[in-house]
């Protein structure tokens, strides 16, 4: 049985790593919401408030999060290629944030505007410092 240092050193190897883990895992399970919300409220889509969306089937939003979450998960487990494909997951995060915090700018919600778009940035800087870590 492992002695509960070990347990306590794996769950900050997994959770405090470095300065970029927090914002990867608040990534990990805020896009995992925004996917359980598109699988359940697919229709919801359709209004205005969600214009940036619009142009593409709720469905295929879905399958390039569930990708994004994807690797995001693959990202948390250590190994040799791990700075690059924690940098790779963290780009292709950005890239969905920033879809998600534009369509709310589209529309008057301007507390939902700012939220998604500290998230967004937040994802952006993390992206950054791991692409600059890999050097």
């Amino acid at each position: 049985m492992p002695s509960s240092e070990t347990i306590w050193r794996t769950i900050a190897d997994v959770f405090g790593r470095d300065l970029a883990r927090p914002i990867e895992w608040l990534s990990l399970l805020l896009l995992a919401g925004w996917l359980q919300f598109l699988l359940t409220q697919p229709d919801v889509f359709q209004s205005p408030r969600y214009g940036a969306f619009a142009g593409v089937s709720p469905w295929v939003w879905s399958t390039v999060i569930a990708s994004i979450l994807v690797a995001q998960l693959v990202a948390l487990r250590p190994s040799r290629h791990a700075p690059t494909i924690r940098f790779v997951a963290m780009a292709l995060a950005t890239g969905i944030w920033t879809v998600i915090a534009l369509s709310f700018w589209s529309g008057s919600y301007p507390i939902l505007a700012r939220t998604h778009s500290v998230i967004a940035f937040a994802v952006i800087v993390t992206a950054i410092y791991l692409g600059l870590r890999r050097r």
